[in-house]
């Protein structure tokens, strides 16, 4: 008995990140519950800025929600996929055209199109790599945390820190009525160093920006 190929699972693209109303009710509530933590200067200083909250909200929300991780990685397993395709394609082709200018006696661009080939496989053998999702976290993408705190520390130009972040997890699996579910300072810590250690090509661009 044959066995059937197995179906892969089609991740839609979370209905909220484009409906203003739902998510102008789920910032409401965000802010709401981050007002228990106003001892914290930096959720101080969001709660008291007109412009931060939503942006915010919508970046912690990001985080949270699992369907946006697994839409994202989907999203990357794709485009890795196109492009370990369109690669093989083109080393193929190349090849093809090295052994025909062999054949008519022009090294010269043999040897050019020789250099193409290899640059590319290069491209080809890192490819699994560039597009692999479990370096950016099993269940969330840590380096929309990442981003989120980054973009909040040049919003407000003082540093994040991980007991902040928490509190803004927290926050956000409360609105979504995860009330069973609690992230500590610590665990923000140990995902965040994992992220930048399994990611060193990452940080640097990021580090450039």
């Amino acid at each position: 008995m044959v066995k059937g190929k197995r179906k892969t699972r089609i991740v839609r693209k979370p209905s909220w990140i484009a409906d203003v109303e739902d998510q102008g009710q789920w910032t409401a509530r965000f802010a709401q519950i981050l007002t228990r933590h106003k001892t914290d200067p930096v959720i101080s200083a969001i709660l008291s800025n007109k412009w931060l909250p939503p942006r915010c909200a919508v970046k912690v929300r990001s985080y949270t929600d699992k369907s946006v991780t697994d839409y994202f990685y989907q999203e990357r397993r794709l485009r890795g996929r196109m492009t370990k395709a369109k690669l093989e394609t083109a080393i193929k082709g190349l090849n093809a055209a090295i052994e025909l200018y062999t054949e008519r006696g022009n090294q010269t661009v043999a040897m050019y199109l020789g250099g193409l080939a290899i640059e590319l496989s290069a491209q080809l053998g890192r490819c699994g790599e560039a597009f692999a999702t479990k370096r950016h976290g099993r269940d969330f993408d840590h380096s929309i945390l990442l981003e989120c705190r980054m973009y909040l520390e040049a919003a407000l130009t003082r540093t994040v820190s991980n007991a902040t972040l928490a509190h803004l997890i927290n926050a956000a699996d409360e609105v979504d009525g995860k009330t069973d579910k609690y992230t500590s300072e610590e665990q923000v810590r140990k995902n965040l160093h994992t992220f930048q250690q399994n990611n060193p090509t990452f940080m640097k661009l990021i580090s450039r920006a």
